[in-house]
């Protein structure tokens, strides 16, 4: 029986028969990972869990309804009633 010598990628044999997969599970199972789960997507954003601030959403919304967004959809869009978007903007309006 001959050694294996091990390549980057792929087991050879030092006659220079190439292994298929069936002779090779290690190389089956690196293929099959390497296919199903390809490098990751480098983020040039911080991911994160936290909670964004409620003076940070205020902001944010008083910002896009002086661009011109009605309250109604800015309502829906952050999950808070008509209401509470026309008292934010009221608020923001005073100081």
């Amino acid at each position: 029986m001959t050694p294996l010598v091990h390549f980057r990628l792929h087991l050879a044999h030092p006659e220079g028969f190439q292994t298929t997969l069936r002779d090779s599970l290690e190389l089956a199972f690196f293929i099959f990972g390497w296919l199903l789960y390809p490098f990751p997507v480098v983020s040039d954003s911080l991911i994160t869990d936290a909670i964004p601030s409620k003076a940070d959403r205020n902001e944010l919304i008083y910002i896009r309804y002086l661009a011109g967004e009605r309250a109604a959809y800015l309502a829906q869009e952050f999950g808070v009633s008509v209401r509470r978007i026309n008292k934010l903007i009221w608020r923001f309006q005073r100081q």
